[in-house]
């Protein structure tokens, strides 16, 4: 099954202070390791999250997750999908479509990625996701993120 990891998966994963930082590092490597799922992510989510962990964490910290990133794109453990014009057309008409949501216009470029390649799963800390109709994974990160208490 291909599951597509989000920026706040992936900052999860590499920012140890996170909160979900257990959960998702857990999940990734477990899937890297026994290759139960294929981890799917995008140019725009590698960009979004390394510029998120310079800004919010590390210079260190942001490098280790680009030159992880881009070595795992470089197997068959992960593939690192890019934004086209089609894509952008697409995230676009989300983005008008779903005017009444808080979507960034990168969670659009997402949501349009996952339809066009038939993705029902993602790693990720936002509910927007679910709002769109992907399912959170791990379950249990489901469970923090879909909590009454959390806010986007």
């Amino acid at each position: 099954m291909n599951v597509y990891v989000d920026t706040g998966g992936w900052v999860a994963y590499f920012d140890q202070s996170d909160r979900f930082h257990g959960l998702v590092t857990s999940y990734v490597q477990v899937t890297l390791l026994q290759a139960v799922d294929h981890l799917v992510t995008s140019d725009y989510v590698l960009d979004e999250t390394v510029s998120y962990l310079r800004y919010h964490g590390s210079h260190a910290t942001a490098l280790t997750a680009l030159r992880t990133l881009s070595a795992l794109a470089q197997t068959q453990r992960m593939t690192m999908l890019e934004v086209n014009r089609e894509i952008q057309t697409r995230a676009g008409h989300i983005f008008e479509q779903f005017h009444d949501q808080t979507f960034s216009f990168t969670d659009c470029t997402s949501f349009a990625l996952c339809e066009a390649h038939h993705i029902q799963h993602a790693v990720t800390v936002d509910k927007d996701f679910v709002i769109f109709g992907l399912v959170i994974l791990p379950e249990t990160l489901a469970l923090f993120v879909l909590s009454p208490s959390q806010h986007s």
